[in-house]
């Protein structure tokens, strides 16, 4: 950041193809048409920030102090538009931060779930007595986040997201912990993903429909197609895996990812080809849980990767396992298409509505342009993009 509060900007040298107005395969529909070459916009403080996007803004979270973390709004071309002081992350969870429609953010804190004007900052509303790992948000004012897990009695919460009440709260089964959540609209459910297991809850009521039963580690995430299926991680003693359920909890299929753990958030892209990655490789699954290929040989692959509508998925990672640093890497039909840079990513990794991608690291935001947008994918990372706030 200069003297003048304004962030410092640079561009930044792509390893491979550069991608310029003239790039091929750029959608006419994405706004901007090109950023050109990357750029590099230095953060204030000096963690790997979290992100969320709405339509125009892009929402950074980053730790400031054992205590306290700062939260700002920018640009879409990096400029700080405000910042504030927000409580601490949980101990123990992930950090989470999500947007919704109208660019009101939602975040999870020692102080409990948080709610904040994306226009302002200003504060709208606590609950001191949920500690959110996921978040959901409906497009009908609610919003859905599990308590917190490794708990003696974890919750499932709905919660007004004007007013910050709790509509229903429902106990989820003992030691489900879970750490994901779905939400289906046009089925009137929501899902709460743990340890490769669901637990399906009525969405007006809180009403248990349905449970699965898994034994996998702590930590699943979960993608929902649509026609219902719900993909679902299990990372266990030596491998990692990904289990399809239809919308009535029967276990469709069950793909054995490789004997690696560190399975991150799948992806589907909008003909039903669904993506998972691990810390090792990149698989692509039919609908019936054949595999279609994999990208074996990666190293230290541990963010959550995106997908245009292009389907090219967004990795960082290294090819080679004695260097330290990941390369942001570009991924299509099992070929890796384009080593954008020595970008580690190790944060997140964000694609807006526009195309624009996002890459996280300590003190860093970067931006470039894909060459698609992600509408037609069914599914991206994490809730983050006010687009795809958890639910289809």
């Amino acid at each position: 950041m200069g003297a003048t509060g304004i962030p410092v900007i640079r561009r930044l040298i792509v390893i491979g193809a550069i991608l310029t107005a003239s790039a091929a395969g750029c959608s006419q529909s994405t706004e901007p048409v090109s950023d050109g070459l990357p750029v590099e916009v230095t953060l204030a403080n000096l963690s790997v920030p979290v992100l969320a996007a709405s339509n125009d803004r892009i929402f950074t979270s980053s730790f400031v102090d054992s205590g306290s973390r700062a939260l700002d709004s920018r640009s879409l071309s990096g400029d700080l538009r405000w910042t504030t002081a927000v409580p601490a992350c949980p101990a123990g969870i992930r950090c989470t931060l999500a947007v919704d429609g109208s660019s009101n953010l939602y975040l999870n804190t020692v102080a409990g779930l948080m709610s904040r004007s994306g226009s302002t900052g200003a504060l709208r509303w606590t609950l001191k007595d949920v500690v959110a790992p996921a978040i959901a948000i409906g497009s009908a004012g609610r919003l859905y986040a599990p308590g917190m897990p490794f708990s003696a009695t974890q919750l499932m919460h709905a919660v007004d997201v004007n007013s910050g009440a709790i509509l229903w709260s429902s106990i989820l089964p003992p030691n489900f912990d879970a750490t994901a959540a779905l939400l289906d609209e046009a089925r009137a459910v929501v899902y709460a993903i743990g340890r490769g297991a669901v637990t399906a809850l009525d969405t007006q009521t809180g009403a248990i429909k349905w449970i699965t039963s898994r034994n996998c580690f702590a930590g699943s995430d979960g993608a929902l197609a649509s026609d219902g299926t719900i993909y679902v991680t299990c990372d266990s003693n030596g491998s990692s895996a990904l289990i399809a359920y239809d919308p009535g909890g029967t276990a469709k299929w069950e793909t054995n990812l490789g004997t690696n753990a560190g399975t991150l958030s799948p992806l589907i892209d909008g003909n039903g080809l669904v993506y998972v990655a691990n810390v090792n490789s990149l698989t692509a699954l039919n609908k019936d849980g054949s595999v279609a290929w994999r990208l074996a040989g990666l190293f230290r692959n541990v963010t959550h990767p995106v997908i245009d509508s292009d389907h090219n998925v967004y990795i960082s990672a290294s090819r080679i396992s004695n260097i330290s640093g990941r390369y942001l890497i570009s991924v299509n039909n099992g070929q890796i298409v384009e080593t954008k840079g020595l970008f580690p990513c190790g944060g997140s990794l964000l694609l807006n509505s526009s195309g624009r991608l996002y890459c996280a690291e300590v003190a860093l935001l970067i931006y470039m342009q894909t060459a698609g947008a992600d509408q037609l994918a069914q599914w991206s990372q994490l809730s983050h993009d006010s687009n795809r706030t958890g639910r289809r």
